[in-house]
């Protein structure tokens, strides 16, 4: 095997890996004690494809790594104005907000579940992912 092929066979591994990875800690989100453990894997996926974003570069895995990267910033920034949103709401809608922040966290998790089963779809294919 030469070096290009041993380099995007390695890529592609760690690509789906981090989907992988992605897809469980979304899994484990659902459960009420996962939490803390989906956090701790949606952190190892983003430290993995960190790493092998420069190393991607020209590839067809560059564009799966940006949107690992684009979900994962998204989805933390969204949690973030959930979780404040409903926190400031309680004072205006009262018991309501939790129902609300529910609502907005079912439409952010279909979102990710969109965009992580699309990508494994077009890498299992040999695509990029636009």
């Amino acid at each position: 095997m030469n070096a290009v092929a041993a380099t995007e066979s390695g890529l592609k591994r760690a690509v789906w890996v981090a989907y992988g990875l992605n897809a469980g800690a979304m899994a484990l989100s659902l459960i009420p004690a996962g939490g803390t453990v989906s956090f701790v894997i949606w952190i190892a996926a983003f430290i993995i494809v960190l790493v092998k974003r420069s190393e991607a570069a020209g590839t067809i895995f560059e564009s799966h790594c940006s949107n690992l990267l684009s979900v994962s910033i998204i989805s933390i920034v969204a949690e973030f104005v959930i979780l404040i949103s409903a926190v400031a709401m309680i004072a205006v809608v009262g018991l309501f907000a939790p129902i609300l922040a529910m609502i907005a966290q079912l439409i952010l998790f279909v979102w990710q579940l969109y965009r992580i089963v699309k990508g494994m779809l077009r890498i299992n294919d040999a695509r990029e992912y636009a």
